[in-house]
């Protein structure tokens, strides 16, 4: 109906919305919006042509005023009539929209000459229709109202059946048009989107099917939605090539139900890890091999010197045992360094060490004298501070093998 509503900036904490057009028209669009974000009711609006529901023959119109009645009770809405829009207000807005969707049905029922409701426009058209030279033309009579909902894909069409079919007539050209550079089609999972999109959604097989078809190609894996646009001949080899694929990416589907399910193939290290990161899973190998009770990488272990050779802890072990046949055990706990496999780290601890002169010892501290034999050894030939470490040493290597 020629209706404009300018919003402009907020100012002093209210708005100030101006409404230009029509007189009547403008004042049906002032009560709407002051009921809405005034009041605080829900509304909604079913457009018509000048006095087409107040031209209705007598009978007729006690039959559809009963039937206001009936909704209104049953919605729980209250139903205003004016000349250019009949409008519904209410507290709930599942109520509001269910009778809105009654009253399109009731009006064509009544006035089947004087409104159509055109479904199945296609989204991204109903702009183009709105903007349209020829339509906006048609609008501009006054027998002639078209409401758009672009969500829906509707267009509600209220006048005369000359007006009607000429609205129609234009938009089935537009249509004809763009569906014949325009193609879309749903798909079925968000899989199903990243199939086309290539691996890891990164658009190559995408480009690829462009560059083979010239067409414009879109796939939007939240939509689960591929749009192809281009000429006729470009629009019919972009479709072969999408549905090719669909079709691909059915038969692998079923192949891997035949093999048993889709096969896990292991991540492959394609470049060198920092060395700081290589030092932590360095340690946390050695931990997972503590945990399955298996033993760490030997050389990882001797580069972090918690093991020897194995021969010199062969005759460590055999000294250790000709010592303990000889003399009688003198045990110590003394205080070490070592490594703590739960935590990864160099920690101290406590472990009991041998301190029994060994007769190497008694001879190197008693140069030329007779070696001491029975208890009276270990008495008179105590260990030097170097030997004390050293049997430290060996303790803690021994309880290190222990764990290994």
């Amino acid at each position: 109906h020629g209706v404009l509503i300018h919003v402009p900036r907020p100012e002093d904490g209210a708005v100030k919305v101006r409404v230009v057009g029509p007189t009547e028209p403008a004042r049906d669009a002032a009560m709407l919006i002051e009921s809405k974000y005034v009041k605080g009711k829900t509304t909604a609006s079913v457009l018509q042509c000048t006095g087409q529901v107040q031209g209705m023959p007598e009978g007729m119109a006690n039959d559809f005023a009963n039937d206001i009645r009936e909704m209104e009770a049953e919605y729980q809405v209250k139903v205003k009539e004016s000349a250019n829009v009949i409008w519904l207000s209410g507290d709930n807005a599942e109520g509001v929209e269910n009778a809105r969707r009654a009253l399109v049905e009731m009006l064509p029922f009544y006035l089947p000459d004087c409104f159509f409701m055109l479904e199945d426009l296609p989204q991204t058209i109903v702009n183009d229709l709105k903007m349209d030279s020829t339509i906006r033309g048609l609008i501009a009579r006054p027998e002639c109202a078209i409401a758009w909902d672009r969500i829906q894909g509707t267009a509600w069409i209220c006048g005369s059946v000359k007006m009607r079919e000429a609205v129609k007539k234009r938009i089935s050209e537009i249509v004809g048009k763009y569906e014949a550079e325009h193609w879309e089609k749903e798909l079925e999972h968000y899989g199903v989107a990243m199939w086309l999109l290539g691996p890891q959604g990164s658009g190559q097989w995408l480009q690829r099917m462009q560059n083979e078809s010239g067409a414009k190609m879109k796939v939007c894996p939240n939509a689960l939605k591929v749009w192809v646009e281009g000429k006729p001949e470009q629009l019919e080899e972009g479709k072969k090539l999408v549905l090719g694929a669909l079709e691909q990416l059915e038969q692998k589907q079923k192949q891997d139900e035949e093999n048993g399910g889709r096969a896990v193939k292991s991540k492959e290290i394609l470049s060198e890890h920092p060395p700081h990161m290589r030092a932590i899973l360095e340690k946390l190998a050695m931990l997972e091999a503590m945990k399955r009770g298996g033993k760490p990488p030997p050389e990882l272990v001797r580069e972090r010197g918690i093991a020897r050779d194995r021969h010199e802890r062969d005759r460590s072990r055999s000294r250790e045992r000709a010592d303990v046949e000889q003399a009688p055990r003198n045990v110590e706990t003394q205080q070490v360094m070592e490594w703590n496999p739960a935590t990864g780290a160099i920690e101290a601890t406590s472990v009991d060490v041998d301190m029994t002169a060994s007769p190497g010892a008694a001879a190197s501290s008693a140069v030329g004298a007779p070696a001491p034999a029975g208890d009276d050894a270990a008495d008179a030939q105590p260990l030097s501070a170097a030997e004390r470490r050293a049997r430290a040493m060996q303790a803690a290597q021994a309880r290190a093998d222990g764990f290994a």
